[in-house]
């Protein structure tokens, strides 16, 4: 699925792939999506959603306050989006038979190191990924039932459509601050990443829902860099915040300048 046509098309013929053009917002849009999948597969077993848009906006500033119309976008997009996906490929999966596990299908979200420990100019895009982290958990006990399967990545700094749209300059000082290795995160292990949620049915089962945070970035002059893995099998609201706490988790710290209410925008197909 990809809003954008051309690209979207040319990736599909690369890697022998179908392709629909679909808009994550719009109900109508990903139903079809949904249905040429099936036609096309035959059953919808694995939805990954990647789809997303990032606004580096303060609450305040030169401009005055944060327009309302972008927040909206962004939690519509991230959040909104991301559920309306899950919830039709979810309707769909429950209609296949299990395999000898029980198992009918698997779904794996992306959030971000923004929902945990969010930057100047980030409200709305951490906002947005805190609601997908957040309802990771109330999915995972809804979708048990169903045979379904569903875990999120919280991912640190990667090369995305989003991060490629920056300067060569400021990408490198992004990179500078990565502990090790000294680099961006890059697509492909993002996706190995997935391919293992997927393929490990030990991987979320209700109760529990797992949020996989890849972050090597530095945090301040104080704080340790950190790579977490965040699980929360059969444990308590209240164990699994003492965890987190613990765990200290990572977050970016070299950003490009905010000056004022600028916009820069990154988007990738939605």
């Amino acid at each position: 699925f990809d809003r954008d046509e051309t690209q979207g098309r040319a990736l599909a013929e690369e890697i022998g792939a179908g392709f629909a053009q679909v808009d994550v917002t719009d109900e109508a849009s990903v139903k079809a999506g949904i249905a040429t999948a099936r036609d096309r597969m035959g059953r919808i077993s694995v939805l990954v959603n990647c789809a997303g848009i990032a606004h580096a906006i303060k609450t305040v500033g030169r401009d005055g306050a944060h327009p309302l119309d972008v927040y909206r976008q962004t939690i519509d997009v991230n959040l909104v989006g991301t559920f309306n996906c899950l919830r039709l490929a979810a309707e769909a999966m429950a209609t296949n038979e299990p395999n000898a596990d029980g198992e009918r299908g698997v779904i794996v979200n992306t959030a971000s190191i923004a929902a945990f420990d969010g930057q100047k100019g980030q409200a709305a895009y951490a906002a947005s990924k805190a609601g997908v982290a957040g309802m990771a958990l109330p999915i995972a006990r809804d979708l048990a039932s169903l045979g379904i399967r569903i875990n999120t990545i919280a991912p640190g700094l990667f090369l995305t459509p989003m991060l490629m749209g920056l300067p060569e300059e400021a990408r490198e000082a992004l990179a500078a601050d990565v502990t090790f290795p000294r680099r961006l995160g890059r697509p492909e292990e993002y996706a190995r990443l997935a391919r293992f949620m997927i393929e490990y049915a030990g991987l979320s089962s209700c109760p529990s829902e797992r949020t996989i945070s890849v972050s090597k970035e530095t945090a301040g002059p104080v704080r340790k860099s950190v790579t977490t893995l965040t699980s929360t099998v059969g444990r308590s609201a209240e164990s699994r915040a003492n965890a987190g706490r613990r765990n200290g988790l990572g977050s970016f710290s070299r950003k490009a300048s905010l000056r004022g209410n600028s916009r820069k925008e990154y988007t990738s197909g939605r």
